[in-house]
């Protein structure tokens, strides 16, 4: 997982390849800011436990205080 920027205490990571090959990568971010967190897209089911266990290796899971969720609709 990339760090995308560093501060004092600011940080904003980028979680890619974790999606099969051949599935639609998700973009998910996670940004701390001191000893909370907000996680940007949870990518879906086929990602979630790698993405828990990726998160938890930067920050305790219970530091999330929010989650954004989004989606694209094709027309």
């Amino acid at each position: 997982m990339p760090l995308l920027l560093k501060s004092d205490s600011h940080a904003v990571y980028y979680f890619r390849d974790l999606s099969p090959k051949g599935a639609v990568q998700a973009n998910q971010y996670l940004i701390v800011d001191s000893s909370e967190a907000l996680l940007l897209d949870l990518g879906g089911k086929i990602v979630f436990n790698n993405l828990l266990s990726e998160v938890g290796r930067v920050v305790p899971i219970n530091s999330i205080k929010v989650i954004l969720l989004h989606t694209m609709i094709q027309t």
